[in-house]
Formats: structure tokens, sequence, C-alpha cells
């Protein structure tokens, strides 16, 4: 990698061959979270939401603790990255630059707006890790990216149930989407069943659109989140895409329904009395927010791309 690179963000990370590359981009990232969590936790004070706050300083002193823990790691394993790359956050949508300001900014950031950047970062951190891991020729860059992947799944998941709550203050009660009916461990991994086939149907017909379209990554993505949900589901030509009319709009929808089925399954997580359900519901969880991650990444890749050149 090049010395003096301007800041990157996750759609223009250098490509990570060597564990020197991994290890430089980590520690961007590391130290771009522990800066943002900062400013959220100011933010956090100035509208007087001082469990958030809380939070927020919790995650940076341990975004900083993992960068150091990074340096440490790397120095052990007789790594020494090339340059001090300059990492920047995506903003999300409906979210400026200027909600992050210093107490006194022109706009105000509520909680769930907060929590919504957070996650959105969170989840392309851990697609990013989670990408090398799965792509890298190099044992040693496979399992540094698996283990920092893993620490980011952590942190989304605290930071979606965060977002949960806060929602639920925001809007007045909870969440629209209803829980199964389940009892049973049965009834649980049946409800899934149901579930897998449908959006595997609906994966492996989004994968057909994305390929004719000329989107070859899109359509790998899609039909690899199809296999894994149900090997053997054929492509739904009824299919429920949503109002899609590109690409970038079938991949939201695909993350509206997975952020619907991640809230029924944290409220089965919250009423779960059999230990059997909870650890279905709990691991089930887990990989609704990797495939989220991957969607998300996937889209904002294709947004960052559009905007580039709107033939895209």
């Amino acid at each position: 990698m090049a010395q003096d690179t301007p800041p990157v963000t996750f759609d223009s990370v250098p490509a990570i061959e060597r564990p020197e590359d991994l290890f430089a981009v980590a520690t961007a990232m590391e130290r771009e979270a522990a800066r943002r969590y900062d400013q959220l936790a100011e933010r956090m004070d100035d509208i007087d939401v001082p469990d958030l706050a809380a939070l927020f300083r919790r995650l940076k002193a341990m975004e900083s603790e993992h960068e150091e823990g990074i340096q440490a790691w790397a120095s052990r394993a007789e790594v020494e990255p090339e340059q001090r790359l300059s990492f920047t956050w995506d903003m999300a949508e409906g979210i400026a630059e200027a909600a992050l300001a210093d107490a006194g900014g022109a706009e105000s950031l509520t909680s769930y707006k907060a929590l919504q950047l957070a996650v959105r970062n969170e989840e392309r951190a851990f697609a990013f890790y989670a990408n090398v891991a799965a792509k890298s020729s190099d044992p040693t860059v496979r399992e540094y990216a698996e283990r920092m992947a893993d620490e980011e799944l952590h942190h989304v998941a605290l930071l979606r149930l965060e977002r949960r709550h806060a929602w639920r203050a925001e809007h007045g009660g909870s969440s629209p989407s209803q829980a199964p009916d389940v009892e049973t461990v049965e009834d649980l991994a049946a409800w899934l069943a149901d579930r897998d086939a449908e959006a595997a149907a609906r994966h492996r017909m989004s994968a057909a659109v994305a390929r004719l379209s000329g989107d070859p990554q899109t359509a790998a993505l899609l039909e690899d989140q199809a296999a894994r949900r149900d090997p053997q589901a054929a492509p739904a030509t009824d299919a429920d895409l949503g109002d899609a009319v590109s690409l970038v709009q079938m991949l939201r929808h695909e993350i509206r329904l997975a952020n619907e089925e991640y809230d029924m399954l944290m409220r089965v997580v919250d009423r779960a009395q059999d230990e059997a359900v909870l650890a279905l519901a709990q691991e089930t969880v887990a990989g609704t927010i990797a495939r989220l991650a991957a969607l998300r990444d996937r889209t904002a890749a294709l947004e960052a791309a559009s905007a580039r050149d709107p033939r895209v």
C-alpha cells in the first residue's frame, strides 16, 4: 500500500494481501470508531441521555483497547504496518456530519439515530473482516480477520439491542414486528424452516435479476445467502421483491425483511422459557446479523459506485 494515502472508507479500503495490510486498516478503523463514539457520547450528554452516553464511552474505551491490542498483537507477530492510515465512518441516511459536531452543533441527534449510525458502521466492519477472512489465501490473514470479525459481531449485537430500546422509547411502544407463536424448539425450527424456504426462493430470484443486470457480485452474495438458508429451494417467479426497480432497492427490501426477522427473533429471545428455544433463537440471531451486515455492505458499495457513475 502506498504511503500518504488520503482517508479511506469501507468502499475504498486498499487490498488486503498481507498481515501488514490488515493491521494497518484495523488500527485505522479502531481509531475512527473510538473518535466517533466519543462524539456520540458528547451528543447524548447534550440531549440528556446519560445511559446511552455511558454506553458510547464504554464502546470508546473498548475500541481504544482494541487498537492497543492490535498494535501489541502485530508486535508479537513481528508484523509492522507500513503506514498510518486515516479512516472515515459512513454517515447513515438522514444523518449529517454537523449532527456529530461539538456541543452547540446545528443539528440534534436522537438516541435512535445515534445508534443507527453506530450499528451501520459496526455491521460494515464485521462484513469487511468476514469478507477478508473468506477470500484471503494467506492463513495468517484469515485467522486474524476471523478474530476481528468476531469482536465486531459482539458490538453489533449490543448496539442493535440498544437500538430496539431506543426505537420503543421514541415511537411509544414496541416495534411492529410480531414474534412467532412458539413454545417448543420444534415450533421454532418449523417456523424458521418456512422462513428459510421463502427467503431462499426470493434470494435466488433476486440473484437471477442481478446476474441479468450485469452484477455477478450481488448475484453471488444472494446465491450464497440462499444456499445457507435452504439449499433445495428453487427460484420463485412470484417472489415478493417489494417495490424494487433497481438492485439497490432490491437489497434495501431484503434489509427491511431481515430487520423484521431480527426483531421477531429478539422477541422470542425475550420471552423464551425453554433453554433449547433460547439457544436456537440466539444462534439464528447471530446468522441474521451476519446476513444483514453483508447486505448493507453490498448496498453501500452499489450506492458509492452509483454516486461516482450514475450509469451503474
